[in-house]
């Protein structure tokens, strides 16, 4: 939040005050009988008296108590989804006629990747015909290619959290005899909640073809001068910004099949798509990357000018502009 501070954007932290008595009160209670709680989001509304809030929600239904919120304050309000696990945050049967018609209710849908509009369109039995795809800023450029010397240096950079990002199959993948004895090479860039697991477990396993290199760095040059490829094992996905920051430096990719990351990776042609978050499929992925390791150049370039044409010359205007025309409507 310190940056839209500084930069004097009236900020209000989410709090919610509740008493330890009525928090008690409320899970056991039936729902006629729970006491009603002051909502700090409300409040806001009340105060601020927005033209316009933007729910921005990873996964299905998060922001929906938020957006009914909006609805009895008679705010209008448009959501984001950063991304749309295929196997999680799956509402039932009583829930997602409630999502799908506070969703239906927005002034409109973004998705960072076609994928979880799909994803979040099957999992509510509806189609949305207010959606748009945004995507993400990124002064990432075009880099000269690093020495190969008959092997391949891979970055793996995403949030360290292996529910989502599967981090774990890579290390599972690199204790592999045969990849310990190829010259490949994987550094993990990022934090999170299996920063220490991460560690630990490539020094349990013994591997000298894995590194935590730290938190990503804010100039991407610093990962992509010195990589061949990315390598995104997720599990769930959106956009990954790793992703179009390493196709704009001239870096192929091998992702799994999972939110938007094959919308930018053509199975080779701009890097390699194991077919789904597991060990096996990633091995048959790295195996083609390894056989076309040649050839790794010459797909960046064409990375590089595919993720060009699927993003605006500049994210942040075309948002922006967005925006603007949902302020002009009545």
């Amino acid at each position: 939040m310190q940056p839209l501070k500084a930069a004097a954007i009236q900020v209000f932290p989410r709090q919610v005050h509740i008493s330890r008595v009525t928090a008690l009160w409320n899970r056991f209670a039936p729902q006629s009988r729970r006491m009603a709680q002051a909502s700090p989001f409300q409040a806001a509304l009340a105060s601020f008296r927005p033209e316009l809030v933007v729910l921005a929600q990873i996964g299905n239904g998060c922001v929906v108590p938020y957006g009914e919120e909006c609805q009895a304050a008679g705010v209008a309000y448009a959501c984001l989804f950063d991304s749309v696990p295929e196997a999680m945050f799956v509402p039932d049967d009583r829930s997602y006629p409630r999502f799908s018609k506070l969703y239906h209710a927005a002034r409109k849908l973004w998705f960072l990747a076609e994928g979880n509009r799909i994803t979040l369109e099957r999992q509510l039995a509806t189609k949305f015909e207010h959606a748009s795809k945004v995507f993400a800023p990124c002064g990432a450029g075009e880099l000269p290619w690093p020495e190969q010397n008959g092997g391949l240096k891979l970055a793996c950079v995403s949030p360290v959290d292996f529910y989502a990002k599967g981090q774990d199959l890579v290390l599972d993948l690199l204790a592999q005899p045969k990849w310990r004895e190829r010259g490949v090479h994987v550094d993990f860039y990022g934090i999170g909640p299996n920063t220490v697991l991460l560690q630990d477990l490539i020094r349990q396993k013994g591997l000298t073809s894995a590194a935590y290199a730290g938190p990503v760095p804010e100039d991407a040059t610093k990962i992509w001068r010195d990589h061949h490829a990315l390598i995104l094992p997720s599990r769930h996905e959106g956009m990954s910004p790793a992703l179009i920051a390493a196709a704009k430096s001239g870096r192929p990719a091998i992702v799994t099949i999972i939110g938007g990351s094959p919308e930018i990776v053509q199975e080779g042609v701009t890097g390699f798509i194991a077919e789904a978050p597991v060990v096996s499929a990633l091995d048959t992925a790295l195996e083609r990357a390894w056989a076309a390791k040649d050839s790794l150049s010459a797909m960046g370039t064409k990375a590089r000018e595919r993720v060009n044409g699927l993003l605006p010359a500049d994210p942040a205007a075309a948002f922006a502009t967005e925006l603007e025309g949902l302020l002009a409507k009545p």
